[in-house]
């Protein structure tokens, strides 16, 4: 007899602390639609991984399972439309479709969504993966009434404390007390993505259920594992290829972890791939694109204005067709690393970093 199924979650709507909800016992999901928004990074991919995981175990076949995604800088209406609306090959009536960069894919089809929102397809779960989302808008009323929203903004001190010591418990097998919380925000900031690495990190130098010392976790400062990350995104986006290729086995030789090294380089691939959003909204509406335009984009985008010159030659390195796929290639990535490709972690980064460093 196959394994039994665990119940579905319940049913719900209106809007959810992203981090609430992460951390209950039991999760409530949306019937048809939802979104997750907010400028932490790292709270919106852990909703779309938990969710992930509640719909596979929903599914008859779990090993073939997997949610479709999409680029909203590319997809069109009627291919999201398409694969939501249309039962499931798994067993489930029940398909899970990710739009990633919605921001774009919703000022490209707010009409078409404002519609759908209203009535829904019963085929599938539609959920957006937004930047920001305004509470004044039909969009955020319609998501409210007929969905679910994750809000996925950093929290207050006080509770990143808390979820460091849940994390490090639960996630990493792993005691720390509140001091050594505490100084792991003042050495490595608020930043969750940031945090989880450094939790990490920690781990593979202490022993399960022991606590890691605090001469430790300073000996463990970030400062130059930040740099040695830098240097790595230098070489790709410059398109230094072999110089790349040999940094990365020199830190995994070092000990790096790869999905650890992927958390370390997203913020800075991200900027990138937001201000080439940016880049091709302005062009779509005609707007001529110059030096000024890209450095603007690029501090929109929270580069800093140092660093916008090597960031403009870097981002055009990049090109428009890589730095709008960027965002959907870095879900894709973190989704492998964690399980969803058999090839080796190694191998999937050498992969991407070659995408990327490659000239176009």
């Amino acid at each position: 007899m196959g394994e039994q199924k665990k119940d579905f979650p319940q049913v719900a709507t209106g809007g959810v602390s992203a981090l609430a909800w992460l951390a209950a016992s039991t999760k409530k999901v949306p019937a048809a639609v939802g979104a997750v928004f907010g400028s932490e990074a790292f709270l919106r991919r852990a909703v779309l991984s938990e969710l992930k995981q509640i719909f596979k175990q929903k599914a008859a076949d779990t090993e073939d399972f997997q949610p479709t995604l999409f680029s909203g800088t590319i997809a069109t209406w009627n291919e999201v439309w398409d694969e939501v609306s249309t039962f499931s090959m798994f067993g489930t009536s029940t398909r899970l479709v990710f739009v990633h960069e919605a921001d774009i894919f919703i000022e490209k089809n707010r009409v078409e969504l404002e519609h759908y929102f209203q009535h829904p397809a019963s085929t599938g779960i539609l959920i957006l993966d937004l930047l920001s989302c305004a509470k004044n808008t039909t969009l955020y009323r319609l998501l409210s009434e007929k969905g679910m929203l994750w809000e996925c903004k950093t929290p207050p001190a006080q509770e990143l404390v808390q979820w460091l010591l849940q994390t490090a418990q639960s996630k990493y097998q792993m005691k720390i007390n509140r001091e050594t919380a505490n100084l792991l925000l003042e050495l490595v900031g608020s930043d969750m993505g940031m945090l989880d690495q450094e939790l990490a990190r920690l781990s593979l130098s202490t022993d399960p259920g022991e606590e890691p010392k605090i001469q430790q976790l300073r000996q463990l400062s970030p400062t130059w594992r930040r740099t040695a990350i830098w240097k790595l995104i230098d070489m790709i986006l410059s398109g230094q290829t072999q110089q790349a290729m040999e940094y990365l086995e020199q830190l995994l030789e070092a000990g790096e972890e790869p999905i650890v090294l992927l958390a370390a380089m997203s913020k800075k691939l991200r900027q990138m791939a937001v201000a080439t959003r940016y880049i091709l909204s302005w062009s779509q509406a005609g707007k001529r694109i110059t030096s000024w335009e890209m450095d603007d984009a690029l501090q929109k985008a929270g580069i800093d204005s140092r660093f916008v010159k090597i960031a403009r030659n870097q981002l055009i390195h990049l090109g428009r067709q890589r730095g709008q796929q960027l965002l959907s290639w870095l879900v894709e990535l973190d989704f492998d690393l964690k399980g969803d490709s058999s090839l080796p972690a190694r191998l999937l980064l050498e992969r991407f970093i070659l995408r990327l460093a490659v000239p176009k």
